[in-house]
């Protein structure tokens, strides 16, 4: 992998974070001119030392475009965006047992399949779900959101009824972009999801 292999997969994967309409893994990579009259090159060639492979780079760019679409390639060498991949890959590789004991946690504090679904309802007062509040308040993870997601589709029943809230639009666009790199196996959420809930909720009835 050379500079230029490293400015093509930057500016093609910020174009997806970015851009509504372009995506990633539909389009490919993005094929551009003018590498070596940029005033950055020095940083693409940085960068595709850094990393072996381009799907390591890849991984460690999702890491900082996913929170900061605009994030400038100067900063990607900055000790904070260590930490984000760092963050990020522990959060997936602990993906499994986050997606359990949140599940759990949330069955037991509702009490009741009933109340366990209201968490995805959008309250007719303007308040968020609860589901999305425990997102923004970080009491669960973006890779369990979506995992839910996945199994359940509630974002696309939130696009229609919060089309006018500035932080879910935000946020939905962001959430999507960023669910094609988890491969996220619906079946295997399911079992999960559902198991850990129906047992929740046979201990709680005994």
């Amino acid at each position: 992998m050379n500079g230029h292999d490293a400015y093509s997969t930057y500016i093609s994967l910020k174009a997806h974070f970015k851009n509504p309409k372009y995506d990633f893994f539909k389009y490919g990579k993005l094929k551009p001119n003018g590498y070596t009259t940029r005033r950055d090159l020095p940083f693409f060639e940085k960068l595709s030392r850094k990393f072996k492979t381009e799907s390591e780079l890849v991984e460690y760019l999702v890491s900082q475009f996913r929170d900061n679409p605009d994030i400038w390639v100067g900063s990607v060498f900055d000790d904070d965006a260590d930490d984000r991949h760092m963050a990020r890959m522990r959060s997936i590789q602990a993906m499994r047992h986050n997606l359990e004991i949140s599940t759990r946690t949330l069955a037991e504090q509702t009490g009741s399949k009933e109340a366990f679904g209201s968490m995805f309802v959008v309250p007719k007062d303007g308040r968020h779900p609860k589901f999305l509040s425990l997102l923004l308040q970080r009491k669960i993870t973006e890779e369990t959101f979506l995992c839910y997601n996945k199994l359940t589709g509630f974002m696309g029943r939130w696009d229609e009824k919060m089309r006018y809230d500035p932080i879910w639009e935000d946020l939905s666009i962001r959430l999507r972009k960023y669910e094609p790199f988890l491969n996220l196996e619906t079946e295997r959420i399911r079992n999960e999801i559902i198991g850990t809930v129906e047992k929740a909720f046979i201990l709680e009835t005994r």
